[in-house]
């Protein structure tokens, strides 16, 4: 997360997909696929963060 709202240069735009292990909310687990993308304003430095959580 730092990285990316540092404004460092990843490939395609986004960071690398990181997978987390976690529990769902009925316990059981699950393994996720987390990708982080910049949010800019206008072309300017990065704002924010967009953050995708998908299941594997």
């Amino acid at each position: 997360m730092r990285r990316v709202l540092a404004g460092e240069p990843a490939v395609g735009g986004q960071a690398d997909p990181v997978g987390v292990e976690t529990v769902d909310r009925r316990g059981r687990p699950v393994r996720l696929a987390v990708t982080l993308a910049p949010l800019h304003e206008d072309g300017a430095s990065v704002q924010g963060l967009i953050l995708v959580m998908s299941g594997k």
